[in-house]
């Protein structure tokens, strides 16, 4: 996610969802993995096992770093199978430099209650910068179905200096925590059942990955995407066998900066490199890409009836400053008008900036956080006493000189080198919301721009739904996923796995066939949707008909007749006798729904505005008022 600083602390507004809990309906089920055999990936004797590995600097030695005292250990590996694990970290760089790479599989295996025997996983760190003890905390999960085959996908989190690991249990992973902290349940919608999947703790400082040495935290996206890039590399000599796979890049928010770091990487080093990376694409998320196109939240909100023109001006007013800072080249002074343009809206609205149907942080389900504490789970992922940062502040510090720093052009050099590249986003997001993000679409200077400029944009059917809506030019598309926030795998699971599958396999998003649409009178319904039973059938019973003395007058027949004779005047006003009834001391209330658009908020409020009555001019100045 993108967080932000507000009155001296992070503002972290993760919405999931009022009162649901997407996984309250699912058992403890685990199907059998009839694909995956964990002695194909053992089975490396005998290939080449010391392929040289760029970690960032030259590579550590240790092996296992006791956390309370930052003590390397240096001694046989078996020696470490006999001591008490508890209290130490598993690194495996050391293991694939001396081309113990069955050894380190070995190792890395997560094992144990609660973690299932038929979803098998590996965990551990790599070390991407010796000089400052700088080590990734990765974890990975085999596909469950065709493995041999399946792509590889790489999640990062956002922030900067969120954890991987809220992706892994809150939203894409092959399961979340139960209510009991305790207990695992299956994600029905895992991205793990047609993808080799991985989740890194990214940059160093963020959930386990740590450093020993202030120096070691990364200070800019060059440096976030080589130590990724170390990691990727790392894990490929690990698991040699997926070296050959379709590789992806995935994840949201503030990783819309990660993702196309990572691309950079690998599309510069790959070239000379010894293991080269079968990269394929880039999907991501709700992306904080480039943030001089996402400074304009005042017009969002507004359209959306969340603020009133009093707020929205000075929210501009902000925005405008900020824009001004990033053309100067002063990115810190433009991330006070990200941050003030943000704290105006939150002030004034109470709503969440990560999903507009939501207020505040309303969470739902068990707490990963408190899972990750037991000692029975660190000792099975490797972690040790290591500790947990969900949110790293010294990562977001070190980062926050370039947190309005765009890469777009990363962006447009992978198009045009071929890579194909997805951007989806919640329809309910504001931090990085749609109409925000298409700004940045349009601007992208690409080998497909003008194609993309003329495109199409069709329906996304999932299950005979309206999952969203697409448009592609070449290899670039872009989706705008229905009523989803900036967690769409948290709010919309099945509308994201149906995505990044296609997204992934090369497969075209179904259009869908009409036989239902989106309803004009609520954004979140189709047209055809009915929350309550039939009145018309209701009022035609004898019963009902005698009680309110109708007898047998026909109910609704001359519709069509009413209609009709009202055609020549449906579109005359009647504002004038509004101003009327208003100057004559009558109490005038309008009030519209948020979601709806045949009479949407922001249409009636151009009536508001315009209104010539005695108290218009306060009206104009009158400050909005939060209701409760």
């Amino acid at each position: 996610m993108v967080t932000w600083w507000s009155r001296g602390k992070v503002s972290d507004f993760c919405a999931e969802g009022p009162g649901f809990n997407p996984w309250s309906r699912h058992r403890f089920i685990r199907p059998p993995n009839p694909s995956f055999n964990s002695d194909k990936i053992a089975g490396t004797a005998d290939r080449d096992l010391s392929p040289d590995l760029p970690v960032i600097d030259s590579l550590v030695s240790l092996v296992y770093c006791k956390s309370d005292a930052l003590d390397h250990v240096a001694t046989e590996a078996g020696f470490f199978r006999r001591l008490k694990r508890k209290s130490l970290r598993l690194v495996l760089t050391p293991y694939l430099q001396s081309g113990q790479i069955e050894e380190a599989q070995q190792l890395s295996r997560v094992q144990g209650a609660p973690f299932p025997d038929d979803i098998p996983s590996y965990s551990g760190f790599f070390t991407v910068n010796e000089k400052y003890d700088s080590n990734l905390f990765f974890w990975f999960f085999p596909a469950q179905y065709n493995y041999e085959e399946a792509p590889v996908l790489l999640w990062l989190q956002g922030g900067p200096g969120s954890s991987s690991l809220y992706g892994l249990f809150t939203e894409v992973g092959p399961y979340t925590v139960a209510e009991d902290n305790i207990n695992l349940i299956e994600n029905p919608f895992s991205y793990h059942k047609n993808h080799s999947l991985i989740f890194i703790d990214n940059p160093v400082g963020a959930g386990f990955s740590y450093t020993n040495a202030t120096e070691g935290y990364v200070k800019n996206q060059t440096q976030v995407g080589d130590q990724l890039y170390s990691a990727i590399v790392q894990l490929f000599t690990l698991f040699p066998e997926l070296q050959d796979r379709d590789f992806f890049i995935t994840g949201e928010s503030y990783a819309g900066k990660y993702i196309p770091a990572l691309g950079h990487a690998i599309h510069k080093h790959n070239p000379t490199a010894d293991i080269k990376i079968n990269l394929k694409g880039l999907v991501i998320g709700d992306g904080f890409t480039d943030p001089l196109t996402i400074l304009n939240y005042s017009d969002l909100v507004y359209e959306l009836g969340l603020v009133d023109n009093n707020t929205w001006a000075q929210m501009k007013t902000a925005e405008d400053d900020g824009r001004e800072s990033i053309a100067n080249g002063n990115y810190s002074e433009a991330f006070e008008g990200f941050e003030d343009s943000l704290g105006i809206f939150e002030y004034a609205s109470l709503v969440s900036e990560y999903n507009v149907l939501y207020f505040g942080n309303e969470e739902s389900g068990g707490d990963y956080e408190e899972f990750l504490q037991s000692n029975t789970v660190r000792q099975a992922i490797h972690v040790g006493d290591q500790t947990y940062n969900d949110e790293s502040d010294e990562v977001y510090i070190e980062l926050l000189d370039e947190f309005m720093v765009s890469v777009k052009p990363w962006v447009e050099e992978l198009l045009d080198n071929g890579y194909r590249v997805v951007f989806y986003n919640g329809q309910m997001d504001v931090i990085c919301g749609y109409p925000l993000l298409v700004k940045l679409f349009q601007s992208l200077n690409f080998n497909s721009a003008q194609e993309y400029a003329t495109a199409s944009r069709n329906l996304w059917e999932v299950n005979r739904l309206v999952a969203g809506y697409t448009k592609s030019a070449g290899n670039f598309t872009e989706i705008l996923v229905r009523n989803a926030g900036h967690f769409v795998p948290t709010d919309q699971p099945e509308f994201a796995f149906d995505l990044i599958y296609k997204a992934n396999h090369a497969k075209t998003l179904a259009q869908f066939d009409f036989n239902a649409y989106v309803s004009p009178y609520n954004v979140l319904y189709y047209k055809n949707d009915e929350s309550a039973g039939d009145f018309g059938v209701f009022v035609q019973s004898n019963l009902v008909r005698r009680s309110i003395h109708v007898g047998s007058q026909p109910f609704g027949e001359n519709i069509l007749t009413v209609y009709n004779q009202l055609m020549d005047e449906y579109m005359v006003s009647v504002k004038p006798w509004v101003e009327e009834l208003l100057d004559n001391g009558y109490h005038v209330f309008f009030y519209n729904g948020q979601l709806d658009y045949m009479c949407g908020y922001p249409m009636l409020l151009k009536l508001f505005q315009s209104l010539n009555f005695n108290f218009a001019q306060e009206y104009i100045t009158a400050s909005r008022k939060l209701w409760t």
